[in-house]
């Protein structure tokens, strides 16, 4: 081989090794660049995180701070009679971001009572899914003509049934109806659990009352109502009461937050149909 060969092989040697450097640079600089991404990434995803921390924080403070009275063994009427001699017969009690009017004095609570200035209903995460664009129910209804005109008709029915036999022949007849029911199922001189029978009969004597309808316990009716208005609150617990004040906790409860009110609509249709 010749010195020019030689020459020329050496130059392209050369030049593959500087190429292939050239090459783990860049290969090292996309390495570095991927990984500063992601640190970036973890120092945002852990920033957002301290930010909503603190957020939660601030947000449950004043839940904290109102809702610490009520680690006393104490009934909660005794709590609130307390907390009367400390702060007046009117007070203020925060649950989350809703700001509940105490007020304990009965006077007081009659004076308010007589002004529409107190009556009527804010919004409310259960009282939305009942009184809303679609329908009004008089319970969960703002004050207003609307409110009125479904007090007027609420209290003629009710003065209709109390003024007269129907009410107590109807109670009666649901009552004897579940005693036949236990001692049926249940036999006698035996122990059972009642909850299921004390819910059928007073669902009877309201159900037979408002639309002449009655249920046995085997009905599918009566056990998506028994299901709806009992057993799915003690199917989510305690917790359920969060939602209406904290809207942090149906973020987090989303999955039983989307059954809840699939199940509560299906109450509200079977009652209005």
């Amino acid at each position: 081989m010749s010195d020019t060969h030689r020459h020329q092989k050496n130059l392209i040697s050369v030049y593959r090794k500087r190429i292939g450097s050239e090459n783990d640079l860049k290969k090292r600089d996309k390495h570095f660049s991927k990984q500063r991404k992601l640190s970036e990434k973890e120092s945002d995803i852990a920033d957002t995180k301290h930010k909503l921390s603190q957020s939660l924080i601030s947000l449950f403070d004043n839940e904290i701070n109102n809702t610490y009275v009520f680690k006393s063994p104490l009934h909660w009427d005794e709590v609130f009679r307390n907390v009367t001699k400390q702060y007046g017969p009117v007070f203020t009690f925060w649950f989350g971001t809703t700001p509940q009017v105490i007020v304990t004095d009965s006077e007081l609570a009659r004076e308010a009572f007589r002004k529409n200035d107190f009556a009527g209903r804010t919004d409310s995460y259960f009282g939305s899914q009942f009184s809303n664009d679609e329908f009004t129910d008089v319970i969960m209804a703002d004050y207003g003509h609307e409110w009125e005109a479904l007090r007027r008709v609420a209290h003629s029915a009710i003065q209709k049934y109390s003024s007269n036999d129907k009410l107590v022949y109807l109670a009666n007849e649901s009552v004897d109806r579940t005693v036949n029911t236990i001692i049926e199922k249940e036999g006698l001189n035996k122990p059972f659990v009642p909850h299921e029978y004390i819910f059928l009969m007073f669902l009877n004597i309201l159900a037979t009352s408002a639309f002449g309808q009655s249920y046995d316990l085997e009905d599918k009716e009566f056990k998506e109502l028994k299901y709806g208005i009992k057993d799915f609150g003690r199917e989510v617990g305690g917790r359920i009461l969060l939602w209406e004040f904290l809207p942090i906790i149906r973020v987090l409860d989303r999955k039983m937050v989307k059954k809840q009110k699939a199940v509560t609509r299906g109450v509200i249709d079977l009652i209005r149909h």
